[in-house]
């Protein structure tokens, strides 16, 4: 017998892809072109990566970060924030009241994650500089100098791979911008994220005349896809009848971009 209570409603936390679709007919037709190649580095070169969230890394670059360990490159990467405010955000704006973990155990969590992912990605060191997740933005000039200072003052770096100056997340927009200021003319390349899910690549191809589709081989992605599980604070549902921070079609996603910036 039916106790006549209603089945609670499924809430996604995020915004389905939009445009992921668009992005693959307009990427066949670019040729796939090895990272190495693009970077113009190969065995023995070391490379620096700057991203806003952990995740970021996995999501947006990982399987061409799996090439380039693979090959023998050094990668290092600093992360402006832990994470900490995905759950706030997200909780607040489907109006679920409070998130089923604090933003202190949510940054250790993701700190955790991001680790894992890391050594999964065969990335040597990681480095989480605990900036505002959110507000990245108003902290613009001392992530530019935090960046500067590796840049100029840390061991050599041969490539700065950084996330796209115009991706739409605001923190990921920031990294962009910050780590062009801070290279000094030295090449920074970009690799979009959301932008692939909720920017039009039609409203974009000015921006992107000069960007290279990564070749990516099987096991390249399997890495990916091995350091995206190291996510399931991002990636599983945080509680019964809320979707994920991040969704499906972000985790599937399998291509990666390389921008001149």
């Amino acid at each position: 017998m039916s106790s006549g209570a209603e089945p609670a409603a499924f809430v996604a936390l995020s915004t389905p892809s939009r445009h992921a679709s668009a992005w693959t007919r307009a990427l066949s037709h670019h040729a796939r072109v090895s990272a190495l190649d693009v970077l113009g580095i190969g065995a023995g070169s070391r490379a620096l990566v700057l991203t806003a969230h952990p995740d970021d890394e996995t999501l947006g670059l990982g399987a061409t970060l799996a090439c380039l360990g693979r090959a023998g490159v050094s990668v290092h990467l600093v992360c402006a924030t832990a994470g900490e405010a995905a759950y706030d955000v997200t909780f607040a704006e489907a109006g679920l009241g409070d998130p089923p973990m604090s933003s202190q155990s949510l940054a250790a969590l993701r700190r955790t994650e991001l680790s894992a992912a890391a050594a999964d990605l065969g990335i040597d060191t990681v480095e989480v500089l605990g900036l505002p997740d959110g507000a990245v933005a108003e902290h613009e000039d001392e992530l530019t100098e935090q960046i500067r200072r590796r840049l100029e003052d840390g061991p050599r770096v041969d490539a700065v791979l950084a996330l796209w100056e115009h991706d739409p997340h605001p923190d990921h927009a920031t990294v962009g911008r910050a780590s062009v200021s801070a290279a000094g003319g030295r090449s920074v390349h970009g690799f979009p994220l959301w932008a692939f899910h909720h920017t039009d690549p039609a409203t974009l191809s000015d921006l992107l005349t000069d960007a290279e589709l990564v070749d990516l081989d099987a096991t390249a992605l399997a890495l990916r896809g091995r350091a995206t599980t190291r996510y399931f604070s991002q990636t599983m549902s945080p509680q019964p009848g809320v979707g994920p921070v991040v969704p499906d079609t972000v985790v599937s996603w399998s291509h990666e971009l390389l921008v001149a910036m």
